[in-house]
């Protein structure tokens, strides 16, 4: 993902936690910790370090960290190798790269911006090197609007 044209506008560095509603004009990175829903003009970037529980709301999201909720993106959502979600995505366009754990319903159209309750085929993602034991569910649901 591109960095935003106006640059990373907040941090929320490692060590530091927040507990609530977070809203953003602009970009931020999270190396920290939020139990509470984010909303985000811009671009959102959860770090290896960064910690979410709750909703997200943005125009772009790139994870490296954990999500344990539903994101909603007006474009693109990104995981990193070692990044995790437990929650359901709607978004454009949806990159996993290899080592993700995403287990959750993903929904990708060019209306992309919120939940309609519309439902997706269940989605059980270890898209790891080793993942090839007999107990690992390999699935990938998506419904197209």
């Amino acid at each position: 993902m591109r960095e935003p044209k106006s640059g990373i506008t907040n941090i929320i560095g490692k060590g530091t936690s927040i507990n609530g509603k977070v809203k953003v004009l602009g970009s931020i990175h999270i190396d920290g910790t939020i139990d509470g829903n984010i909303d985000v003009s811009e671009s959102l970037i959860i770090g290896k370090s960064g910690k979410v529980k709750g909703e997200i709301h943005t125009k772009d999201c790139l994870i490296g960290g954990k999500v344990d909720g539903n994101i909603s993106s007006d474009e693109k959502v990104e995981f990193q190798s070692g990044s995790s979600l437990k929650g359901d995505i709607r978004c454009k366009r949806l990159v996993i790269e290899e080592g993700v754990v995403f287990d959750g319903n993903c929904i990708m159209s060019e209306k992309a911006n919120s939940f309609t309750g519309k439902r997706a085929v269940p989605t059980r993602l270890d898209i790891s090197p080793n993942s090839s034991s007999q107990n690992e569910t390999k699935r990938i649901g998506a419904s197209i609007n």
